[in-house]
C-alpha cells in the first residue's frame, strides 16, 4: 500500500516505545482482558509467523473453553 520500506508510524520509534509501553500496561491492568504475546526467541531473533499463530490459536481455545464452562 506503500513504496516505503516502513510506514509513517514504523519510521518513529519513539511512537514505538509508547505503544509497547501501553500495550504492557493494558496487560498488567486487565490481565482478564488482554494477553501479551512474546514474539522473540531468548536470542532476540524472531520468531517465526507458524509458531506465533500456534501460541494465539491456543490461547484462543483454552478462553473459548473455559468460557463455555461457566
Amino acid at each position: 500500500y506503500t513504496s516505503r520500506t516502513r510506514d509513517i508510524h514504523e519510521e518513529d520509534a519513539t511512537h514505538l516505545d509508547r505503544t509497547k509501553i501501553a500495550y504492557h500496561e493494558l496487560v498488567a491492568l486487565y490481565p482478564n482482558r488482554f494477553t501479551s504475546i512474546d514474539c522473540m526467541k531468548s536470542d532476540n531473533t524472531m520468531r517465526s509467523i507458524d509458531d506465533i499463530h500456534t501460541e494465539i490459536f491456543d490461547i484462543y481455545t483454552n478462553l473459548a473453553k473455559s468460557r463455555r464452562a461457566e
